[in-house]
């Protein structure tokens, strides 16, 4: 089983988001938004960009609300973040699908003795 929830973003240097504890205990403090709010919420910008500072300052408590408006502004495009930040919500929240006990039923045995014919 593959437990890597933490996705790269490039900005000033490879950062790595991962949308722990931490990260969504700092966005509901900030924010109010409930557990079964995040994954709605994000999809407003100033609700995404706050969690991608919660992510970040997790990580590295250094950075600023500053410093994140300046990386992002620097970036050719938004859509890298943006998916990057989904990603790593997505991680932290959804299933795996191919743990066992998902629901799936096992695939039944080969019929038959196991003996050459």
């Amino acid at each position: 089983m593959d437990n890597n929830t933490t996705v790269i973003l490039e900005l000033d240097r490879p950062r790595e988001l991962r949308c722990g504890h931490k990260a969504l205990k700092q966005f509901s403090a900030m924010t109010g938004c409930s557990m079964v709010e995040v994954q709605d919420e994000v999809q407003h910008y100033d609700k995404l960009t706050l969690l991608l500072y919660c992510m970040l300052h997790a990580d590295d408590p250094t950075v600023t609300p500053e410093q994140l408006d300046d990386w992002l502004d620097k970036l050719p495009k938004l859509k890298p973040a943006i998916v990057a930040v989904a990603d790593a919500v997505k991680a932290a929240f959804d299933d795996d699908d191919d743990a066992p006990g998902d629901g799936e039923e096992t695939p039944p045995e080969a019929a038959g003795t196991g003996e050459k014919a």
